[in-house]
């Protein structure tokens, strides 16, 4: 009996080694992995703006390590890796594999001193006209203008601002593209990157561009709104700038003239005074002889009231021997 009960808890231990061996063994050989963030494992990891964090992690069991969510690429079981200049919330996750498996270690890395101010001032100016730059201008079709865009940043500073201005189809760009007065290869109207900011650092930008011409617009006035956008990664912010168009029922300036020299004054005053006085002194000079002028339409007009009295008399006797005639044929 005691023999038989010796055999059947052999057969019982047996069976569980069976089944718990590979249990432990796998428990054993499984991979584990865990990442830090300036050596902290509690996650989330605070850091400032735009500074940078240090990433360490270490692996047992493992033979390979992939990184991923906002790093990248194969990573040693083992090792650490700074990443600069950080300038939005990020989350970083290693996966490493073994015989056993594979384990994963994540940990989030979250921002203070965030920025939170992004001002933008949008202005034009008529070139042709010579105005100065003003959130509107007055132009007429085929004028040439000029912007400028204002930015500035808040206290922390800003990265990579993208400058992106929207030209209504009726204002053409020209270029003349530039940044603080230094002339840049970039195009406003598709996008370009002015590079970062420093705490409260203002930057100029100047573009040139023509009004359209007459043809393009109807008759009247037609408001042209400009706007430019401003933006990051976490911060955005726009203006606008107004060029009223003014066309009249012509096509543009006309070249018939409205006087002499097309001066009000000059026409009205100065030259009948002038024309006045040199008559004068033409006859005092004798260049022009008063006396003979003077006879000479005397003559015409005597000649001219002889002819009408002439024939004032002849339709008079007519007319006396038409009712003498009437009476005989009767």
């Amino acid at each position: 009996m005691i023999n038989k009960m010796k055999k059947i808890i052999i057969i019982i231990i047996s069976l569980m080694l069976a089944l718990f061996t590979p249990i432990l063994s796998y428990a054993a050989y499984s991979p584990n992995v865990e990442i830090k963030a300036n050596n902290s494992s509690v996650s989330p990891v605070t850091i400032s703006y735009n500074t940078s964090v240090s990433l360490s992690w270490s692996s047992s069991n493992a033979d390979s390590c992939q990184a991923s969510g906002d790093w990248s690429g194969t990573k040693a079981i083992s090792g650490s890796e700074t990443i600069n200049n950080v300038i939005s919330n990020k989350s970083f996750t290693i996966t490493c594999s073994g015989a056993g498996g594979s384990a994963t270690s994540k940990i989030d890395v979250t921002l203070t001193n965030i920025p939170t101010s992004l001002q933008v001032n949008k202005l034009v100016r008529n070139v042709s006209d010579g105005s100065a730059f003003q959130d509107s201008v007055l132009a007429d079709p085929g004028e040439r203008l000029s912007f400028q865009i204002s930015i500035t940043a808040g206290n922390t500073g800003l990265q990579n601002v993208i400058v992106k201005d929207a030209l209504p189809s009726k204002i053409i760009y020209l270029g003349n593209l530039k940044v603080d007065n230094v002339s840049s290869s970039g195009n406003i109207t598709l996008g370009f990157d002015i590079g970062d900011f420093s705490g409260n650092q203002t930057k100029i930008i100047t573009f040139d561009a023509l009004v359209a011409d007459s043809n393009q617009f109807s008759i009247g006035v037609t408001n042209l709104i400009n706007s430019v956008l401003v933006y990051n990664s976490l911060l955005s912010n726009l203006d606008t700038a107004k060029v009223v168009i003014s066309k009249s029922t012509g096509t543009g300036p006309t070249n018939v003239p409205t006087g002499i020299s097309n001066n009000i004054f000059l026409d009205s005053f100065f030259i009948p005074l002038a024309m006045s006085i040199l008559m004068i002194l033409a006859f005092k000079s004798h260049i022009i002889n008063l006396e003979e002028w003077l006879d000479n339409k005397r003559k015409k007009y005597n000649g001219y009231k002889a002819k009408k009295t002439l024939n004032s008399r002849i339709s008079q006797i007519k007319a006396d021997e038409f009712p003498r005639n009437k009476g005989k044929n009767h």
